[in-house]
């Protein structure tokens, strides 16, 4: 029985023994198959390079977006072509129905104000409509040309905005001055 107590110590210390020699074994290994840590310009590179490829699929898939709804807003019958807000919950809006321009007042309800019947106003909305794309517009940020072109044509749309304004302005005082007249006119005929 002390035989075997002694032999049992004895291949417990052998297995202690040839579980450290094992742990010291795999940690000189580890040390031998350790693999260097990316490098900081590796990383950059990928990222960059990751970037151009996310960057590269939005443009892709807008590009696709705008030729499908290019093609779709052929086939529409009201178009939008911008406004301006004149108050709370009030605006004045151009828009195409078909081949005619209409100026209408966007408020509780919605009011005709004008039609637009000037040629020269109509070729200006329909160059707006076409220098208005917003790749177009991200393209020139990317690229850092200047933003004049988008700046100009909003100035353009205020201006010819604003002549359409003065023009139904006009409008309206003509006929308040044919009102005026032809009140006069029944009030002298009438005494």
């Amino acid at each position: 029985m002390v035989n075997e107590i002694l032999d049992n110590q004895e291949e417990i210390q052998l297995e202690e023994e040839n579980e450290v020699d094992e742990s010291e074994g795999v940690t000189e290994t580890d040390d031998q198959l350790a693999v260097d840590s990316p490098s900081f310009i590796g990383s950059f590179f990928k990222l960059i390079l990751s970037l151009a490829v996310v960057i590269g699929l939005i443009v892709l898939i807008s590009k696709f977006l705008r030729k499908k709804n290019g093609f779709l807003k052929k086939h529409q019958v009201i178009e939008n072509y911008g406004g301006i807000t004149v108050g709370s919950n009030k605006s004045i809006q151009t828009i195409k129905i078909g081949e005619r321009f209409y100026v209408i007042g966007v408020a509780d309800n919605i009011e005709l104000l004008m039609e637009i019947t000037d040629p020269n106003t109509i070729e200006q909305l329909m160059k707006q409509e076409e220098t208005s794309d917003s790749l177009d517009k991200l393209k020139a940020k990317l690229t850092k040309q200047p933003v004049e072109s988008t700046k100009s044509s909003n100035q353009n749309f205020t201006s010819l905005f604003n002549k359409e304004l003065n023009t139904m302005k006009e409008g309206r005082k003509k006929v308040y001055q044919k009102l005026k007249e032809s009140s006069r006119k029944n009030d002298d005929s009438s005494h």
